[in-house]
């Protein structure tokens, strides 16, 4: 697919990874719909950045963990959308025996409910048309760790997700997932063991976030994938 002009919804696009893919994916002439919540002022920073190399972006609020924000703010966007990517997601990590049980109600309404509605109304509203959905996973679907629990289990259920997804929707829709390894830590895990935890990993090194972004263009552009997750973890789900 030809990107330049195409419209991008990204959820959780103001920071992070979500920022990186949206700047990427400008630069490459697309329109972006900027989603966030909370981080207002960096989405409106990043809005003002992206029209330096594309026109027609824009940005919407909206409470991904309640679907009435999601009717009213985002399907109506949809008819508009040539490509989704569900990136927004709560991060609440501890084993099972320790969860808190309205957090994890929280993680999967934003990590796997979301995504299915967005994807869902997406597909009825593009009747037809030639589309791509790229969803933002965990490589840990692949290789759980002790201390893992709901937050791992949405993810894996994102996952398969797409999978049913791109089956069932072909030959218009193609849907596909990246799977992060080690990042920069999130806002308020900047103390984390991740410098440790790289010493398992075999190339031993973060993933950049570019080489998400990067990743995401490629699918983007390579209409032959579809029903795939590339996992971008420097080996570690090895």
């Amino acid at each position: 697919m030809d990107i330049k002009g195409k419209k991008i919804l990204i959820t959780g696009a103001a920071v992070r990874i979500g920022r990186e893919i949206a700047i990427a994916l400008a630069m490459k002439g697309a329109s972006i719909v900027i989603h966030c919540f909370k981080s207002r002022n960096e989405a409106s920073r990043l809005l003002q950045e992206l029209d330096k190399f594309s026109s027609g972006n824009e940005l919407i609020v909206a409470n991904l963990s309640n679907y009435r924000s999601i009717n009213q703010k985002i399907f109506p966007k949809l008819p508009d959308i040539d490509i989704l990517i569900n990136n927004a997601a709560s991060f609440y990590n501890c084993r099972l025996l320790e969860e808190d049980i309205s957090k994890a109600r929280r993680q999967f309404e934003l990590n796997f409910w979301a995504p299915y509605f967005i994807m869902k109304e997406f597909r009825n509203k593009r009747d037809g048309k030639d589309s791509l959905i790229i969803n933002i996973l965990d490589y840990r679907i692949k290789k759980p760790a002790i201390s893992d629990g709901t937050y791992l289990i949405t993810k894996d259920s994102l996952h398969k997700l797409t999978k049913l997804a791109a089956l069932q929707w072909a030959p218009k829709i193609r849907v596909n997932a990246v799977a992060p390894g080690f990042v920069i830590p999130p806002k308020g895990m900047e103390n984390s063991n991740m410098d440790k935890s790289l010493k398992k990993v075999p190339l031993g090194k973060p993933t950049a976030l570019s080489s998400i972004a990067s990743a995401c263009v490629f699918l983007t552009e390579n209409d032959a994938i579809t029903g795939q997750t590339i996992y971008m973890d420097g080996g570690a789900s090895l």
